[in-house]
């Protein structure tokens, strides 16, 4: 993986996740929960698509800027707990929650918290965060190292093997992220900072470069110049993502090419359809 420089600005980065019954402390609340599983899936891809849309809009409006990439990543990054609780960093790396879209942020306790040789600061800084399926925070830290915290109020505890990656069978320590996502069958998707995308088995795994990572598929033409500043992937395992130029693509598995979505660009103003939309 190797450095590059995207001209753009993070305001917020949102990552929608269901909350697991690992993470509650209640009966009722799991109770509660598998009541309303379909609700919750039904909503988490709707919040997904919300955020990627929120993503590239931020990108657009901050275009301009002269700022090289790593002092924007540094800006903020932000994600979500299981429960569909919405998950925020913000400019100053603190931690932050809202219960939905419409709330108001509340600051977590221990937000900076980190665990270094055994002993504990109150200086960690993240730029993107999500949250596994057994109920973890993953982050990346401003140096695109990965740390881990057990539950929102935990100390941040750097994950061995943070920048392994694999390259030709060999073993390097330099891999580095600027964004990820947990699959629905477990593997962590990340995409690096020359917008490759590469997977890890595990937490601990070396980084694994996915084949066909920048393939796209344009006007039934094949193209290898690809290039991704956001990802996830929907129940149904789509895999959705927002392109450098800010249009919303998907691939139907890992090694697919890129699709663009029709109607990428649709937006409705004043009862009226436009194809303009910038998101």
């Amino acid at each position: 993986m190797h450095s590059s420089t995207i001209i753009a600005s993070i305001i917020v980065l949102v990552t929608i996740v269901a909350k697991h019954s690992s993470v509650a402390t209640h009966d009722s609340y799991l109770q509660a929960l598998r009541r309303r599983t379909h609700a919750y899936n039904y909503d988490k891809n709707q919040q997904r698509n919300m955020f990627l849309r929120r993503l590239a809009q931020q990108f657009i409006e901050d275009e301009d800027s002269d700022e090289g990439f790593d002092a924007i990543m540094r800006k903020r990054g932000d994600s979500v707990s299981n429960d569909g609780t919405i998950l925020g960093i913000s400019p100053d790396y603190t931690l932050w929650t809202r219960a939905t879209l419409d709330s108001v942020w509340v600051k977590l306790p221990n937000s900076n918290g980190v665990l270094v040789g055994g002993k504990h600061f109150d200086n960690a800084k993240v730029i993107a965060v999500t949250q596994l399926n057994n109920g973890t925070i993953l982050g990346i830290g401003t140096d695109y190292t990965l740390w881990t915290r057990a539950t929102l109020n935990s100390d941040w505890v750097q994950i061995q093997n943070n920048n392994g990656v694999l390259v030709g069978g060999k073993h390097f320590d330099n891999g580095r992220v600027i964004a990820v996502t947990q699959l629905n069958n477990g593997t962590i998707l990340g995409i690096s900072l020359d917008n490759q995308l590469w997977t890890r088995a595990t937490l601990d795994s070396d980084w694994v470069q996915i084949q066909n990572s920048n393939g796209a598929s344009v006007g039934g033409k094949y193209l290898d110049n690809a290039k991704v500043i956001g990802v996830t992937q929907l129940n149904n395992g789509t895999i959705l993502g927002i392109s450098s130029d800010y249009t919303l693509w998907t691939r139907a598995t890992l090694d697919s090419d890129w699709v663009q979505i029709q109607n990428s660009s649709g937006v409705l103003v004043g009862g009226k359809h436009l194809d303009n939309a910038k998101v």
